[in-house]
C-alpha cells in the first residue's frame, strides 16, 4: 500500500469562505503561540518545547474555545507540523548543515489536517469538524475525489494563491499485473533529466522515449513577460514604504496572487503529465528498473545569466519526486546514479565526445549519430547499481542504443492556442466578431422569457420570428434562397463530416487517423515523411497520428533496413482488418447519404466535383 494525495478545489459561499479562512488563521495563532512560548523559555534559559507530548500538554492547558472554531484535532495537526519542522532542522544541523533553521517565523495561514474518523465525506460534500458549540461546516467539492471514500485517510485545508483548497490523502494499493505482463526487474531503462526534454528514456530492445518540455518553457517565458508588464502598469500607483495602499492597489495585489497560483498549478500539472507518460511507457515495455541520472552535482556551477535562470526554473527535485512516486505505485524500482559525463560520452565506444550545440550528437571515433539526450540515457542505463551490499555498479560491454523512438509532449493543457497567450511566432487566423466559426454569420439573438421588451413605450412588443430548425451543426442555417453556392457546399460538407465522425465511433479513431490508416493500407509500408506527403500535413502532426494508431495496435514502427536512423510505419493484422471494415462502412455510408439523388444527378455531381478538384483557383 502507498499513500497518494490529490488537490481538489472548493465551491464556497461567502460565509463558508470566511469560516475556512478563519480556521486557517486560528491555526496560524496556534503556530504563533508555540513560537512565543519557546521565545519566553529561551530568554529564561529553558529548553524549547518540541516534542508532541509537551506541545499537547500546553494545548490542553489552554482550554476549549481558545482558538475560535478550530477544534482540538486541527490544532494538534498544527503542533505535529511544528514538531516535524523542528526535528528536521535539528537533524540537518547535527549532520553539519549550518544553513538549517529552526521554525521561528510567524505564519498568518497554516494548513489544518483532519484524520480518518473526524470528518465526513458524502460524495462531493464534506463536513469538517469544528469546536464544540459552533454550527456544522459543510463544504462542496468542485469535482469528485478520484479515490474510494473508504481509502481516504486524511483531508487538509490550505490556502494557495488567494483560494482555499482541500488536499485528500488516500491509501492506494500497488498496481498488480497478470503473470508475464508486469514489469520485469531485469529490464533496465536509463532516464536522463533535462530542461528542453524533461525525461529522455533509453530502454531495452532498442526502444526510446523523448518527452518534450517546450510548452513548459513557453509558459515560464510568457508568465515572466506578463509579470513584467503588470509591474510596469501598476508602478505609478504602488504605495510608498509605510503606506497602506489604496483599494485599487490591494485588488491588484490580490489579482497578482491569483495569477501566480494559476501559473504554479499549470507547471505542477505539466510535471505530472510528463512523469505519467514515462511510467506508462515503462509499463508497456515491461521495464522494472528505472536508473535516473542525478545532475544536482553540477547545478552549483556558474553557466551564465540566461542558463542560470533556466536552472532555477527547472524544479529538478520535484521532477525526481513525482517520477519516484508514480514508479512506486506502478511497482517499478527507481534508482539514482551520478550522471556526470553521460552527455559527453559515446554509449557505443565509450569515447569522449564534444557536446554539440544542438540535440544531435556525432561520435568522431565510431561515427555513431543520434539524439544527445537518448545517448546520455543509454549511458546512464549502464550505471545501474548491482545491489546495496555489493557497492558496485553494472557496466555492460555495449549500451543499448534506441532505434525506435516515441515522442511525447508535456503540458498539452497549457494555453498556447488562445489569442491572449499565443506564441507570437505562430500565425493565427482572426475570425469574424461574434461568429461561431471562421467567417460564419452568428445566430440572431433570441428573446428570453420574462425579459423586458425592446419595443418603445406605447407600442406592442414585436413577435419574435419562429426559430428555424437546427441541423447537426451548431451554425445558424440560412434559408436556401439566401445562401450562396459556397455556403451550400460547406453546409453539405459539414453534414458529411459529422456523419463520418459517427461512423468511426465503434473503432475509437479520428478521421485523420482513419485517413492515415487508409493510406498505409493502400500504399504499403512507408516512412513517416512519405505519410506526411500523402496526408499533406506537417511531420509533427504525422507523429501524433501514428502514435495514436500505434497505441491502439493498428500500426507498428519498424527500423528501416536501409537507414538505421529512420523508421517505417507498417500495418498490423488488426490494422489491416480495421482498414477494410472502415472502407466498407464508409462506402455504405456514402450510399445512404446520396440515396436521395437519382443516378443521373449523382454522376453529374461526381463530374463537377472532379473538375473542381483539378481546377486552378487562380
Amino acid at each position: 500500500m502507498v499513500y497518494r494525495t490529490t488537490r481538489v478545489g472548493l465551491r464556497l459561499t461567502r460565509l463558508q469562505r470566511q469560516r475556512c479562512f478563519g480556521l486557517l488563521r486560528s491555526a496560524g495563532d496556534v503556530w504563533s503561540c508555540v513560537l512565543e512560548l519557546n521565545g519566553w523559555r529561551r530568554r529564561r534559559g529553558d529548553a524549547p518545547l518540541a516534542s508532541i507530548r509537551e506541545l499537547f500538554g500546553e494545548l490542553a492547558a489552554a482550554g476549549p474555545g481558545t482558538f475560535g472554531e478550530l477544534d482540538s484535532v486541527g490544532a494538534r495537526s498544527v503542533l505535529h507540523r511544528f514538531s516535524d519542522a523542528w526535528f528536521a532542522a535539528a537533524k540537518r544541523r547535527k549532520a553539519g548543515d549550518g544553513s538549517a533553521r529552526f521554525p521561528r517565523r510567524r505564519r498568518g495561514l497554516v494548513p489544518v489536517r483532519w484524520y480518518y474518523g473526524t470528518f465526513r465525506l458524502d460524495g462531493r460534500r464534506l463536513r469538517l469538524p469544528v469546536a464544540v458549540g459552533k454550527p456544522s461546516l459543510w463544504l462542496r467539492l468542485d469535482r469528485a475525489i478520484p479515490y474510494p471514500a473508504g481509502q481516504v485517510r486524511s483531508v487538509t485545508l490550505l490556502a494557495d494563491g488567494g483560494r482555499v483548497w482541500l488536499e485528500v490523502t488516500a491509501e492506494v494499493p500497488i498496481t498488480t499485473y497478470p503473470p508475464g505482463v508486469g514489469p520485469d526487474p531485469g529490464r533496465v531503462a536509463g532516464v536522463d533529466l533535462g530542461i528542453i526534454h524533461p525525461y529522455a528514456v533509453a530502454g531495452p530492445d532498442g526502444h526510446g522515449l523523448l518527452v518534450s518540455g517546450r510548452a513548459v518553457r513557453a509558459e515560464h517565458r510568457m508568465h515572466l513577460a506578463d509579470t513584467k508588464a503588470r509591474q510596469r502598469a501598476v508602478a505609478k500607483r504602488a504605495p510608498k514604504p509605510g503606506q497602506k495602499g489604496s483599494r485599487r492597489w490591494r485588488q491588484s495585489r490580490h489579482r497578482t496572487r491569483l495569477v501566480e497560483g494559476r501559473h504554479r498549478r499549470r507547471i505542477r500539472q505539466a510535471h505530472h503529465e510528463a512523469a505519467k507518460t514515462v511510467i506508462a511507457w515503462a509499463v508497456q515495455q515491461r521495464v522494472g528498473t528505472l536508473t535516473v541520472g542525478d545532475p544536482r552535482g553540477v547545478l552549483s556551477l556558474d553557466a551564465g545569466r540566461r542558463h542560470n535562470l533556466r536552472l532555477r526554473q527547472w524544479q529538478l527535485g520535484r521532477a525526481i519526486a513525482i517520477l519516484r512516486d508514480k514508479a512506486e505505485l506502478a511497482g517499478i524500482t527507481l534508482q539514482l546514479v551520478d550522471e556526470r559525463g553521460s552527455s559527453s560520452t559515446c554509449p557505443a565506444c565509450r569515447a569522449r565526445v564534444r557536446k554539440p550545440a544542438g540535440r544531435t550528437m556525432t561520435c568522431t571515433t565510431c561515427h555513431t549519430i543520434g539524439h544527445r539526450d537518448l545517448f546520455a540515457a543509454a549511458t546512464i542505463a549502464t550505471r545501474t547499481p548491482t545491489g546495496a551490499d555489493s557497492g558496485g555498479i553494472t557496466t555492460t560491454a555495449v549500451a543499448v542504443l534506441p532505434r525506435v523512438v516515441t515522442h511525447r509532449r508535456a503540458g498539452r493543457h497549457l494555453p498556447g492556442a488562445g489569442p491572449s497567450r499565443r506564441d507570437p511566432r505562430r500565425p493565427h487566423h482572426v475570425a469574424a466578431a461574434g461568429s461561431v466559426g471562421r467567417l460564419r454569420p452568428a445566430p440572431p439573438p433570441t428573446p428570453v422569457a420574462g425579459s423586458r421588451s425592446p419595443a418603445p413605450h406605447g407600442e406592442e412588443p414585436q413577435t419574435p420570428p419562429p426559430r428555424r430548425e437546427r441541423l447537426w451543426s451548431q451554425h445558424y442555417v440560412l434559408p436556401v434562397e439566401e445562401e450562396s453556392l459556397s455556403e451550400l457546399f460547406w453546409s453539405v460538407a459539414r453534414r458529411l463530416r459529422h456523419q463520418s465522425h459517427e461512423a468511426l465511433q465503434p473503432w475509437g479513431i479520428t478521421p485523420g487517423q482513419a485517413r492515415a490508416l487508409g493510406v498505409v493500407a493502400k500504399h504499403g509500408t512507408m516512412r513517416p515523411s512519405e505519410l506526411s506527403e500523402h496526408l499533406r500535413i506537417a511531420p509533427r502532426s504525422t507523429t501524433e497520428v501514428v502514435d495514436g494508431l500505434q497505441s491502439r495496435g493498428l500500426v507498428e514502427r519498424l527500423p528501416d533496413p536501409a537507414d538505421r536512423r529512420a523508421t517505417l510505419v507498417a500495418l498490423t493484422a488488426s490494422g489491416a482488418a480495421t482498414a477494410q471494415s472502415i472502407k466498407a462502412e464508409r462506402g455504405a455510408q456514402g450510399e445512404r447519404f446520396f440515396a436521395a439523388l437519382p443516378q443521373r444527378d449523382r454522376a453529374e455531381l461526381a463530374r463537377i466535383l472532379a473538375a473542381l478538384r483539378v481546377s486552378d483557383p487562380a
